[in-house]
């Protein structure tokens, strides 16, 4: 089964296997959000009036848009459609319907990208889901094939090779799909998130730890790190931040590790903690940087926080047990909460079980992956035999 796929070493065995610029002299503090009022920040409070991906800092009239959007579309008060979106057969024309599809990501157009697995997460298949269609991926050409980790704003799509390769792939909006060579390393690449331009940051992973790299306009480049880690690269901006959490090279819990990493093609940087800490998210426009602190486990432990490279973090209010996956402009954040998908926004923690209709007796929206500019969303589920449903929900 795969369920979110994080770009760690983990994922690769299990699976079979700006303005630079602007950005030279470090990663600035990301503006905070909307409802910062509350913790005595200001939302101008970024460094030298950068925002967190390199962009200006919002103007008066924008900021009051988005407080107006928050106040006005507050997610707890949406309810859903939803549809399980995964092919019906497999490319060999094999039933998908006892097989495990999960989700990867949603475009802002609503098009949803994932994986269809069988049982034990054996011979991942890519697809994409628009409207009422959904199709295969292109694997032709590819001893071993591939699978899908993310998908750009815009549509665009990567994954990883199955197997150990120095390639990762691309399957654009239009045109042929495109392998991407990358420096050596003993697994291969793992592209963990791409932005609408295109620009594709990931990992080079090996035994005991892994590197970043950052690949934009034909150029791969591999991230100076702050310190040897197991790397996981979990989102990009559209100015192009990206964030992560560098592990334990053995993967273990102390003191030291994890700790969330903001980086660009030029330097990473740990975000600002005296805590262990992972970045699991930033929105589109970079103004949001969303983790946990006191992590505790991989997936456990640790608060939800707003998190920087010069402030400390900020819990988010009224957020107990949840494990962030995205995160939109509004600074609506998506993930679950004991496992059930839920969103949470200004204080407003939901289930998003209580927000479906007509869900089959015995389903359960497990994990809210991740969410799109008009509020779709990306969601894992539980059927009524255990096997997870990839599905996408619409606001309706």
């Amino acid at each position: 089964m795969i369920r979110r796929l994080r770009t760690s070493i983990v994922g690769l065995v299990v699976l079979g296997s700006t303005s630079m610029a602007a950005l030279a002299m470090g990663v600035p503090a990301l503006a905070v959000p909307p409802d910062a009022a509350s913790t005595g920040l200001s939302v101008g409070a970024v460094s030298g009036g950068i925002a967190a991906d390199g962009e200006s800092a919002s103007t008066p009239a924008s900021l009051a848009r988005e407080r107006a959007a928050a106040r006005h579309g507050l997610v707890g008060a949406t309810r859903y459609d939803w549809k399980a979106i995964a092919p019906a057969r497999l490319p060999d024309g094999t039933s998908t319907r006892s097989l495990e599809s999960s989700v990867a990501g949603i475009s802002n157009s609503g098009e949803v990208t994932g994986n269809v697995s069988r049982p034990g997460g054996l011979d991942p298949t890519p697809f994409i889901a628009s409207g009422q269609r959904s199709r295969w991926l292109d694997q032709s050409g590819l001893p071993n094939g591939a699978y899908a980790t993310a998908i750009s704003p815009a549509g665009q799509v990567v994954g990883k090779m199955r197997g150990i390769d120095s390639f990762y792939v691309s399957w654009p909006v239009r045109g042929k799909r495109t392998l991407t060579a990358t420096p050596e390393s003993y697994y291969g690449p793992y592209p963990g998130a791409v932005n609408s331009a295109g620009t594709v940051v990931g990992i080079l992973a090996s035994i005991k730890n892994s590197s970043l790299f950052y690949s934009a306009r034909g150029r791969v480049t591999q991230v100076s790190a702050p310190k040897q880690a197991n790397f996981a690269v979990n989102g990009i901006s559209e100015g192009g931040v990206a964030v992560g959490t560098a592990d334990h090279p053995s993967y273990r819990m102390d003191l030291r590790y994890p700790e969330g990493v903001i980086f660009t093609a030029a330097r990473a940087q740990l975000v600002k903690a005296d805590d262990t800490s992972r970045a699991e998210a930033i929105s589109p426009n970079g103004r949001y940087v969303v983790g946990r602190v006191g992590v505790t486990g991989f997936d456990t432990g640790g608060r939800a926080a707003w998190l920087s490279t010069t402030r400390k973090p900020v819990i988010l209010d009224r957020s107990a047990g949840l494990l962030p996956r995205d995160v939109s402009n509004e600074g609506v954040v998506v993930g679950a909460v004991n496992g059930h998908a839920a969103t949470w926004q200004r204080g407003a923690l939901t289930d998003l079980n209580r927000r479906v209709r007509n869900l089959p007796s015995g389903w359960v929206l497990t994990d809210a992956v991740a969410i799109s500019h008009g509020g779709g969303l990306a969601v894992d589920a539980k059927s009524a035999s255990g096997t997870t449903v990839a599905l996408k929900l619409t606001p309706r």
